[in-house]
């Protein structure tokens, strides 16, 4: 799917992101991971990675607090809540307990007319998935103001290495407010260009830990014709972007990113590698965020976002407003 000024524009307000404690990669050797894996992921650049006590839940009300109070955000005038987590696939009893945990958490947050959605099964893209419908829902007049928010937290019983070793997987949540143009924007808010979405459910044959080379041929072809996409829908090269915002993954595997969809060294916004790695779908929003925070976008800047998920991916060209 692609879009590109078919109807009014939307911006994207409020960017915050929660994370629990930051924990040295090297502990995970206590969780079973080898030590020539957890050397692999040092010479890749990772140091950190998050460990939240909270459910995911209290991440994502943690984020959307921080983002009602940056994009002033009237609790009373929110159209919809989308809930973007892979926490949301379960089954029975357990799914109703998190339906419940959500209703009281957007009670809480005085959410009280806002219709409540969800975005799954897009695994790290499922954030900006969410943006794209709050997206078309504000830009043809459906909703005003909707707020988006992913969470996800790894299970206990799972690895937290992203085979094979281009990553850990940390907990947290991000989230912002998706409304018109027209409304008044904080100082942190970008306009939406264009959003082009792409699956290749051929890969879901591919055996990563063994045949990852097929894995990134695959991938870089998918990337590349996104970025050929992209730049049909906006007129614009690579070379017209500012920075580019990826998941964190290690150095390297980003640089392939980087490379697959036409951009230089010097674009790649890579700073939350190292010190938060791999927060699920929330990465590109953490690190539109981080950029904001840094000083170093000024209004007509434009950036960048991909979000990759395991057989699917979702970029975002945004400009500062």
């Amino acid at each position: 799917m692609t879009f590109a000024n078919e109807a009014s524009e939307a911006t994207i307000d409020g960017l915050a992101y929660a994370l629990g404690a930051l924990r040295p990669i090297a502990e995970l050797e206590d969780k079973g991971v080898a030590p020539d894996t957890l050397e692999i992921l040092a010479a890749a650049g990772l140091e950190t990675y998050s460990v939240a006590e909270g459910s995911v839940i209290e991440l994502a009300a943690e984020s959307l607090r921080k983002t009602m109070d940056r994009a002033r955000v009237d609790p009373a005038k929110v159209d919809a809540l989308l809930f973007a987590s892979e926490d949301l696939a379960v089954e029975g009893a357990e799914a109703g307990a998190m339906r419940g945990q959500l209703y009281r958490m957007m009670h809480g947050l005085g959410l009280r007319r806002a219709f409540p959605l969800a975005c799954t099964f897009g695994g790290c893209t499922n954030f900006a998935n969410a943006v794209s419908i709050a997206s078309d829902m504000v830009r043809f007049k459906r909703a005003n103001q909707v707020l988006v928010v992913g969470a996800d937290k790894s299970r206990a019983a799972r690895s937290r290495v992203i085979p094979p070793a281009v990553g850990v997987i940390s907990d947290g949540a991000a989230s912002c407010v998706v409304r018109t143009e027209a409304a008044e924007p904080s100082s942190g808010a970008f306009a939406i260009e264009a959003i082009v979405q792409h699956a290749e459910l051929s890969l879901y044959d591919a055996d990563l830990s063994d045949d990852f080379g097929r894995y990134l041929i695959e991938l870089g072809r998918a990337l590349k014709a996104m970025a050929a996409r992209l730049t049909a829908a906006t007129g614009r090269s690579p070379g017209e972007y500012k920075r580019l915002v990826l998941n964190n993954y290690s150095r390297s595997t980003t640089r392939v990113f980087a490379h697959a969809l036409g951009f230089q060294g010097a674009q790649l916004y890579a700073d939350n590698v190292g010190r938060f790695s791999h927060v699920a779908s929330s990465d590109t929003a953490i690190n539109l965020a981080s950029l904001l925070e840094g000083g170093t976008l000024t209004p007509g800047d434009r950036v960048m976002a991909c979000a990759s998920g395991p057989l699917s991916w979702c970029v975002l060209a945004v400009r500062k407003t």
